[in-house]
């Protein structure tokens, strides 16, 4: 009997200080007012609309009574149902866990209170990352929850749990969750969605991305509810008839090509390293980028195999320079390569641009007749593709039918430094080579700056530079950091006629005699392809009444040559099926047709 008494007082003896020791190590319950997390930055569309995150979102906590009841009891209907009557720790489904971990001869499920979850949300801020599952550590968040509820009232531990707990995608609390997942404060929130954001509380990266799934555990915990009398049966129906989709379900992965090129290369540096929360309103139109989205996922899905290439990327700006969508690629990963902003491919033929524009400001009319056959120019010969030579031509029927001879001959006049000192003017980055075959597309750019060079035409000669950011607030002060106006008097690069001419040459790029002739729109347009050497690279840079829109399309690897087939190439089609779903006013285009009417007669002289 005294070796049973002996055993049973060092029993206790031993777990009496086991307890000690865990206790010492257990963090503060003060901890929970102030649990510290990364600087964040919420990316807005152009109308406010949420479109991105980056960090860890934790917005300003809200009061238990500014949550609507259904949050609360469908939490509590799901993870907690005897919540209001235990003290931190539910002996009940302690020895469920127990048998079924038992039976299962390994730990599967823990049997943890709302009061154990937040103790674990507690444990995790002390150590920085998720312990592995143990009895030692449910021992901790036991301990942990019976310090809360000694300390705090049920309300309060609501109140820090809601405000505290990891809804997914770095998103912390629920005041940031219904931000992110629904576009909306606490107190808009439908019983659909507040089901929904409790779903997402045990595997927020498995239901998030998966509707199906997701919709499941709604209907699961709309179950729970009506079992414990939270909402009637016919509550829950009309619940599941109002359904609401997730933000990210609806708008596309690709809008973090534009977000990861707003972070690296427009955010001034000042404020970066403020090390604040950070809210910026973008210049995105949100529908634009989802039809800029779609075009491209159809246009890779039915054209990818027969043309061989793997990435098509889009920019499409207004006059001002807003970017309103962007895609950097078929594909989007995490910190991917954005081909719209970072891949300098082989210009082509898309060069030519820069030979015409740089013609019309050396006094070449448009008329001005060339010989349009392959000169020979110190023993290099470019040839005429899929050109029969006539003799001689308008200049301008050069670039319209992108023929190589006119193109040469033009180059060698006008000097080919003064064509590639335009280019980099007008702002490309490649100017390392500094011989004719420059003329037709040798150097390299990329499609951003493509964009902001074709800019300047419809932007009626003044310098153009597309941007992304409209205004910067820090969130944790409330105030503006930066806020863009308008540039009233933006540079002038070339004459507003000449801009005018080359705009009326590019017209006729999309008429029936153009080598942009597929191109039919409901609204006038201009533009120019481009096809690199041996087709590693194809282009259409263009502009409309209210949009500066410019795709490419090819391989990742330079080497690996595109298939020519019949018809207007991948990007082309588009340019031109994206441009067929923008909306143009009639304002828009009448100011289009006055800038760009052709009112002007050239006479015919020869090239000298």
């Amino acid at each position: 009997m005294r070796l049973i008494w002996k055993f049973i007082i060092n029993s206790i003896f031993g777990i009496t200080i086991f307890l000690l020791v865990i206790n010492i190590t257990l963090p503060n319950v003060t901890d929970v007012f102030n649990m510290k997390f990364e600087p964040y930055i919420i990316f807005k569309d152009e109308k406010s609309n949420l479109i991105a995150t980056y960090g860890d979102i934790k917005y300003p906590d809200i009061d238990i009574k500014d949550i609507p009841d259904n949050l609360p009891n469908a939490l509590i209907a799901l993870e907690d149902r005897r919540f209001w009557n235990h003290y931190g720790i539910d002996i009940f489904s302690i020895f469920r866990a127990i048998f079924k971990n038992f039976t299962s001869k390994k730990i599967v499920e823990g049997g943890s209170t709302i009061t154990q979850q937040l103790a674990k949300n507690l444990l995790l801020h002390q150590s920085g990352k998720i312990p592995a599952r143990s009895y030692t550590r449910k021992i901790r968040e036991a301990l942990l929850a019976l310090k809360l509820e000694y300390y705090f009232t049920k309300e309060e531990i609501l109140y820090f749990y809601l405000n505290r707990v990891y809804f997914g995608s770095r998103t912390y609390g629920i005041n940031a969750a219904c931000w992110k997942y629904f576009g909306k404060s606490v107190n808009k929130i439908t019983l659909y969605e507040s089901a929904c954001l409790v779903s997402l509380l045990k595997a927020p990266s498995k239901y998030a991305f998966n509707a199906e799934k997701l919709n499941s555990r709604v209907s699961y915990v709309l179950d729970n509810m009506v079992d414990q009398s939270y909402i009637t049966e016919n509550q829950k129906e009309v619940a599941l008839l109002n359904k609401s989709k997730l933000i990210h379900q609806i708008n596309y992965k690709s809008i973090y090509y534009f977000t990861d090129w707003v972070v690296r290369n427009q955010i001034p540096s000042w404020i970066s390293d403020m090390k604040v929360n950070l809210e910026i309103i973008t210049t995105i139109d949100i529908k634009l980028q989802q039809h800029a989205d779609k075009i491209a996922s159809q246009i890779y899905n039915n054209n990818s195999e027969n043309w061989n290439f793997e990435h098509i990327s889009l920019i499409a700006s207004d006059y001002q320079g807003k970017i309103k969508a962007m895609i950097g690629g078929v594909e989007y990963s995490s910190g991917g390569f954005n081909r719209a902003t970072q891949a300098f491919r082989q210009t082509g033929s898309i060069f030519k641009f820069f030979v015409y524009l740089s013609a019309l400001q050396n006094n070449i009319t448009p008329g001005t007749l060339v010989d349009d056959s392959c000169p020979n120019i110190n023993g290099w010969s470019p040839s005429n593709y899929y050109h029969k030579e006539m003799g001689f031509l308008p200049m301008e029927d050069g670039f319209i039918k992108s023929i190589n001879g006119i193109t040469v001959r033009l180059a060698n006049h006008i000097g080919i430094e003064n064509i590639t000192s335009l280019s980099s003017y007008l702002g490309l980055s490649d100017t390392t080579e500094n011989n004719l075959s420059i003329s037709l597309g040798s150097s390299s750019a990329s499609l951003l700056e493509l964009v902001n060079a074709f800019g300047i035409i419809p932007n009626q000669g003044k310098k153009f530079k597309s941007f992304g950011i409209t205004k910067i607030t820090d969130k944790d002060n409330n105030q503006v950091l930066f806020k863009y106006i308008p540039d009233s008097k933006a540079e002038i690069i070339i004459k507003s006629d000449i801009a005018k001419e080359m705009g009326i040459i590019m017209k006729q790029v999309i008429s029936p005699r153009g080598t942009g002739k597929s191109i039919k729109l409901p609204y006038p347009a201009a533009g120019k392809s481009g096809s690199s050497q041996e087709y590693r690279d194809f282009w259409f840079i263009g502009f409309t009444p209210n949009l500066i829109i410019g795709t490419w399309c090819g391989n990742d690897d330079y080497l690996k040559s595109m298939k020519l087939n019949r018809g207007p190439n991948p990007s082309v089609v588009a340019w031109k099926d994206f441009a067929s779903g923008v909306e143009v006013n009639d304002s828009d285009i009448a100011n289009w047709n006055k800038f760009f009417k052709s009112n002007k007669e050239y006479k015919a002289k020869l090239l000298t």
